[in-house]
């Protein structure tokens, strides 16, 4: 009977026990304590470095976004300089052309058309003269046909009109109310009109009185 007495009050303990670590679980909660998290730092990207390839090959060189020759190796295209820069011809390279530039490349020679400049192709009847490369690849001067370069040139034989080379260009102005002759027996008074867009010499009609 003792045994089963000290058996229950043992149970009741252990219970008691329970119940209050159950209440004290329930009712009290610790702080929860924040644990900082470092960052992971980036990836490296690995620099790749950066080969700039030469767009222009000796002996060309790089101008304005584009290759030109520098066979002098002076970091200055031929093609700008030889226009801009006075060289000193050489006789075994003159051409004879006034149209070209004879320059002298080590033992080449080289005769460049100066386009569009102005020229002279010694003939009068000419005028505008400038440097042109013809279809031939020949470099030359011409210049545009004109009509006339003196009024002696303009003459149509019309006693009524005033002859003249302007601009290189034959005029011809009606002198109108010049006295004429029109050649025609009948007729007085003649003098110079514009007739139907000409410039004529007119007589009145004479009445004859019988």
């Amino acid at each position: 009977m003792r045994g089963n007495t000290l058996t229950f009050v043992f149970g009741a303990v252990f219970l008691v026990l329970v119940a209050v670590y159950v209440c004290f679980a329930t009712f009290y909660h610790a702080p929860e304590v924040e644990v900082e998290v470092s960052p992971e730092p980036p990836a490296e990207v690995p620099v790749v470095p950066v080969i700039n390839e030469p767009s222009c090959f000796p002996p060309y060189i790089e101008s304005g976004g584009a290759c030109c020759m520098d066979e002098d190796n002076d970091r200055v295209c031929d093609e700008v300089k030889i226009p801009l820069t006075v060289i000193v011809n050489c006789r075994e390279c003159n051409d004879n052309n006034s149209c070209t530039q004879d320059v002298c490349f080590g033992d080449e020679c080289r005769n460049y058309c100066m386009l569009n400049s102005n020229c002279d192709d010694n003939d009068p009847y000419t005028s505008h003269d400038t440097c042109l490369s013809v279809a031939t690849g020949d470099c030359s001067c011409r210049g545009d046909p004109v009509e006339c370069i003196r009024d002696s040139e303009c003459n149509d034989l019309n006693a009524c009109t005033e002859d003249r080379c302007v601009n290189n260009v034959c005029q011809h102005i009606c002198r109108v109310g010049l006295s004429c002759d029109d050649r025609v027996p009948n007729t007085k008074d003649d003098s110079c009109v514009m007739k139907s867009g000409s410039c004529v010499c007119v007589g009145k009609e004479m009445v004859l009185h019988r």
